[in-house]
């Protein structure tokens, strides 16, 4: 955890008072109401279904707590968090009591596959029932230890593309590749109610104010853990718990904060930190250059867009037909699947967007490829023709994560309503696009642990060679015809 950006963020939720919008459950509305303006933000519980996408509008965050339950209710959370997801509001799910009927975890998983949350927050046997069906728990408390659910907390952060997060004696925070703990708090937390929906509506609040949801989720249990710990040292029992943990969550200061906190990133030898760490100077070219810079602004000459869509349309053919080919070398059913979906699913979303795009800009013909284009589909097709996964991954890799970061570069940079590139813009930046080169890269990390050094450092070197290739695809759009 970097402490400077957890001192940051309590004093910017101070300064902002983000608008959470909890549908929570009667049980936690008063406490969890107090503790969120304790802490600087503001709360509104509200469950009306005739008002949600009203609510949604002005929230800075929505926090859906299954905790109460019945038709209404879900009706409720399921409008609220379309509009969230709609609006591109952050969305924090409390599976409150997964496992302890089917009722309440086919509920959660409607939410998860009808909103999109961006943070799954429960406990040990609610996380580990939303992934294996045979987990049940007794009621909303846990039966199993947060230790216990880690490995279904990233497999869950995988599948679904929301940062997990498990409460217990050590809070875990992954989005599935990587990992932080933070072991504040107190056993006697556990001993009074509403503690576990508080703790969502906290992370709902730093989220609220923070884009990036692992720092957000991070620093929402932080404050949790560590205002948890001052509470206790001074009260003697549960009864007055919940006063002084209200006090300590008003009174705390960011340096206080940081300084009490105890948290630790899970140590994994991780290919992908080495890889980027070696791209960083080429992404920085991309993000920079004048192409994406003119893209950004909307000023850049639709004769250079053109020229570039038409290049990536005879790439995009060919990067179509090699995610066909890794997906006939996967051994796993469910990765295979996921790049014959992804092959499909993207040449037809690009499809469409050019077909847009073409109409607007009056794209006319096909175009004859160029050497950078020619030199692109030529690497791909020799490392899909070596069979060798990783290398193969390796090479297909930058096409995903460069216009990923592309996207989400572009996208935090605020781009007007009216970019005549928005739509391409916020194609590579989305969720789904973010939630596929996760997938891509945890998939890579994992096939590197069986890898030596020597073969680490060629995958490292083909996805090297595999973004240069793409800044120079960059550069089709400048060229001269």
């Amino acid at each position: 955890m970097k402490q400077e950006h957890l001192k940051r963020d309590l004093a910017l939720l101070r300064e902002k008072s983000p608008l959470v919008h909890n549908i929570t459950n009667y049980v936690a509305m008063n406490f969890s109401a107090n503790a969120l303006l304790a802490i600087g933000a503001s709360p509104v519980m509200a469950h009306a279904v005739e008002e949600m996408d009203d609510m949604v509008a002005i929230a800075s965050a929505l926090v859906i707590n299954i905790g109460t339950l019945d038709a209404e209710w879900i009706r409720g959370m399921l409008r609220a968090g379309r509009a969230a997801h709609r609006m591109g509001k952050p969305i924090v799910l409390d599976p409150v009591g997964a496992g302890a009927t089917p009722y309440r975890t086919e509920t959660a998983w409607e939410i998860i596959r009808e909103c999109h949350p961006t943070i799954i927050r429960g406990n040990a046997s609610e996380i580990m029932a939303l992934v294996n069906a045979d987990i049940t728990s007794k009621g909303v408390d846990s039966s199993q230890s947060s230790d216990d659910a880690v490995e279904s907390a990233k497999q869950l952060a995988l599948s679904t593309g929301a940062v997990v997060v498990i409460s217990g004696a050590t809070d875990y925070i992954t989005d599935g590749t990587r990992t932080e703990t933070i072991t504040n708090g107190s056993p006697l937390m556990t001993r009074v109610t509403a503690m576990g929906c508080t703790a969502s509506s906290m992370v709902g609040a730093f989220a609220g104010i923070n884009p990036d949801a692992f720092e957000a989720a991070l620093h929402g249990m932080a404050a949790m853990g560590v205002c948890g710990e001052l509470a206790v040292a001074q009260c003697p029992a549960p009864g007055s718990l919940l006063t002084h943990f209200v006090d300590a969550l008003y009174t705390i200061t960011p340096d206080e904060l940081a300084s009490r906190v105890n948290s630790a990133r899970e140590e994994l030898p991780l290919w992908s930190e080495s890889a980027f760490e070696a791209v960083a100077d080429i992404m920085h070219s991309i993000e920079q250059y004048e192409f994406i810079q003119k893209m950004l602004d909307g000023t850049l000459p639709q004769e250079q867009f053109v020229r570039y869509l038409q290049q990536d349309k005879i790439y995009l053919k060919e990067y179509s037909r090699d995610l066909y080919a890794v997906a006939d070398m996967m051994t796993d059913k469910t990765e295979g699947d996921f790049f014959r979906a992804t092959a499909k699913e993207g040449m037809e979303s690009e499809n469409a967007m050019q077909a847009m795009l073409s109409e607007r800009f009056g794209i006319m013909g096909e175009a004859m490829p160029v050497a950078t284009t020619l030199r692109y589909t030529r690497f791909l097709r020799h490392y899909t023709d070596t069979l060798d996964v990783p290398l193969v991954l390796a090479a297909v890799l930058p096409c995903y994560w460069v216009y990923n970061e592309v996207g989400k570069y572009l996208i935090a940079q605020h781009i007007s309503p009216d970019n005549p590139y928005r739509e391409w813009i916020q194609t590579y930046g989305s969720p789904e696009m973010d939630e596929a080169t996760r997938y891509v890269v945890a998939l890579i990390d994992r096939l590197a642990k069986e890898c030596s050094p020597e073969k680490q450092a060629l995958m490292r070197r083909v996805f090297v060679e595999g973004c240069a290739l793409e800044l120079e695809f960059f550069m089709i759009g400048l060229q001269e015809s």
